[in-house]
């Protein structure tokens, strides 16, 4: 019992030790990062603006999460923010493009053009940039070549695509133009209408150029005072095409607490640790049948502590899985099944609250049901970085 006392600890303090390893190397390792980036503070202003993404207004915040994730296959990159990331590549786009920060998968494009884990989008450019490397294995595709080779070359053509959309501004929609009932949001870039006043044209089309000049000469407090007008025109021209301050405050909610990841890691170890227990007990207790001990059958006081500590996790578990789908469902006004990861999350709370219910009569349940969960939940994080 001692020995298994002492492994359930040592598999939470891994977990821990886990965690803090990978907050203290991503706190340390902005020094490897050559190219220029704001400082956290001023990235954190632009995260509070609203962006249209996805079919949906939401903050900027979630998208540069959405495009280092695309990218790096993490939310943060040698130590930096999402938001440092994603204004990097706007002011600075020249100098990320030698960043190695797309995530190669292992398979038959990585081996046959002997590409690193991570490597920069310049690795896919000669000739000062005007020759696309793969541009010729993206046609193959199109036309009906869909080998795993080539389905690997359009996942990063997919990354590429997304770096060149934003240094273009395409994918900049931060700005609201309200025609009677409808609002539009447009790109800096894009061509504006011209039943649009001049003072809403000059305003869009000059904002990214004082940004830029404020960038370069590290004039942080002017970009945030540029950031808050771009703020104020969004409320004043966005009408009731932006979130609500509920929905604003869930969606930041999910973007700085990984909730999936804490209880993925919970259920992993309490898995884990409970199936160990429960074997142990088992065959514990078929020993005491076999040699016909007076306290087979019995329920000790150790089964009883480790059944309800083991209930009371699950419950937390639970009850922070059912606020994960609150707040996905505030943002989102309807059930979250918009997608994979969403049903993912929805199966897991499923299978924990019927290891709570079913539990309570064939125990064996609680420890499936943490092992389950676990594998739904790690499922949905990998689906989330691919």
């Amino acid at each position: 019992m001692q020995k298994l006392l002492f492994s359930l600890r040592t598999l939470f303090v891994v977990c821990l030790l886990a965690t803090t390893t990978t907050t203290v190397l991503a706190v340390n390792g902005t020094e490897s990062v050559k190219a220029h980036y704001l400082p956290e503070e001023t990235a954190a202003r632009f995260g509070e603006l609203n962006i249209l993404h996805n079919n949906r207004i939401c903050q900027m915040q979630t998208y540069a999460i959405y495009f280092t994730k695309k990218l790096y296959g993490s939310d943060t990159y040698q130590g930096l923010t999402a938001e440092q990331v994603l204004t990097g590549w706007i002011f600075w786009g020249e100098e990320w493009m030698d960043e190695p920060m797309l995530k190669m998968k292992d398979g038959e494009m990585k081996q046959r053009m002997m590409l690193s884990n991570y490597v920069s989008a310049n690795t896919f450019f000669k000739r000062d940039n005007s020759i696309y490397t793969i541009d010729k294995y993206v046609k193959a595709y199109n036309k009906g070549n869909k080998d795993e080779f080539h389905k690997q070359v359009m996942s990063v053509d997919n990354k590429i695509q997304l770096l060149m959309n934003l240094r273009r501004g395409l994918s900049l929609k931060i700005f609201p133009y309200s025609i009677k009932d409808s609002t539009i949001w447009y790109a800096p870039t894009e061509d504006l209408p011209k039943a649009m006043d001049f003072k809403h044209q000059e305003f869009i089309q000059t904002v990214f150029t004082q940004l830029f000049d404020n960038a370069e000469t590290n004039n942080y407090k002017q970009m945030d005072l540029i950031v808050d007008k771009m703020l104020k025109y969004q409320r004043a021209n966005g009408g009731t095409s932006l979130p609500s301050a509920k929905q604003i405050h869930a969606e930041r909610t999910c973007n700085n607490i990984p909730f999936a990841t804490i209880i993925f890691i919970v259920c992993v170890a309490m898995g884990v640790s409970t199936l160990l227990y429960t074997i142990s007990r088992l065959g514990r207790q078929y020993w005491l049948k076999k040699n016909h001990d007076v306290r087979a059958g019995r329920k000790s006081r150790m089964d009883t502590a480790i059944t309800l500590a083991s209930r009371l996790v699950m419950l937390i578990a639970f009850a922070t899985i059912s606020y994960y789908l609150y707040l996905l469902k505030t943002i989102n006004v309807s059930l979250p099944m918009a997608n994979k990861y969403d049903i993912m999350l929805l199966s897991a709370w499923t299978i924990m609250l019927l290891s709570l219910v079913v539990g309570l009569k064939y125990r064996i349940l609680l420890p499936m049901g943490f092992i389950v969960s676990a594998v739904i939940l790690g499922i949905s994080i990998f689906a989330t970085t691919v």
